[in-house]
């Protein structure tokens, strides 16, 4: 995997063969419809490919948005505590971590 990242999903559940997003998501109006949809499309990856995936332009591309989309979107996730990014190395994919939800 010298190419791709891994997303890293502590929520709870099973391996679905649809988009799941949490009420407590869905509902945030402080993301954007955008955001709302990167988290449901994290989850999808995390769930369908065992956590890899090649990187946002990879991910833009799963979602039909811009690179610069996913960067913003994963930016309103960071900043709420719905994910973490760590960059492992420059220019390879980040390590995603989907954070368990808080009641």
């Amino acid at each position: 995997m010298a190419n791709g990242g891994r997303i890293i999903n502590k929520t709870i559940g099973d391996k679905p063969q649809f988009a799941q997003i949490d009420s407590r998501v869905l509902c945030d109006y402080r993301l954007s419809v955008g955001a709302r949809l990167l988290y449901a499309g994290l989850q999808w990856l995390s769930w369908r490919g065992e956590g890899e995936y090649q990187g946002q332009e990879a991910i833009a591309a799963e979602l039909g948005v811009s690179r610069r989309s996913v960067v913003t979107y994963m930016g309103e996730l960071e900043t709420l505590g719905y994910i973490s990014v760590v960059q492992v190395g420059q220019g390879q994919p980040a390590l995603v971590t989907i954070e368990q939800l808080r009641e």
